[in-house]
């Protein structure tokens, strides 16, 4: 890819990666892709639902109270509205979460996935 930005002097345009957000793959992607400045990653849609629903249900009290977070969590995320949507997690009631550190690697997660 990167032969092929430089043969078709294409190093201008912005490059956009989708991934599942895994931790070695996403920081493999970005130090090769270190020289250029107009890279963008996107989470696939199909892992972030995924991930966002695991690390609920095992964070949370209950089916209930995770799919009324998720039904307002998950057009935050839809919309690209990351920053929105930690700030939403974060602020969720003490009294609804069982397993906080859960809840805190979800919200790592999105940090780090959100460029």
């Amino acid at each position: 890819m990167i032969a092929f930005l430089f043969e078709n002097e294409l190093t201008w345009i912005r490059i956009l990666l989708f991934t599942d957000g895994h931790t070695i793959l996403n920081r493999d992607v970005l130090k090769a892709f270190c020289w250029f400045e107009n890279i963008g990653i996107i989470l696939d849609w199909y892992h972030l639902v995924k991930k966002c629903k695991e690390k609920l249900s095992i964070s949370l009290k209950g089916r209930r109270i995770r799919n009324e977070i998720l039904r307002e969590l998950m057009p935050l995320l839809l919309h690209g509205l990351a920053k929105e949507a930690i700030a939403y997690l974060e602020g969720i009631d003490r009294e609804k979460i069982k397993n906080r550190e859960v809840m805190e690697k979800l919200v790592g997660y999105l940090k780090r996935n959100s460029l």
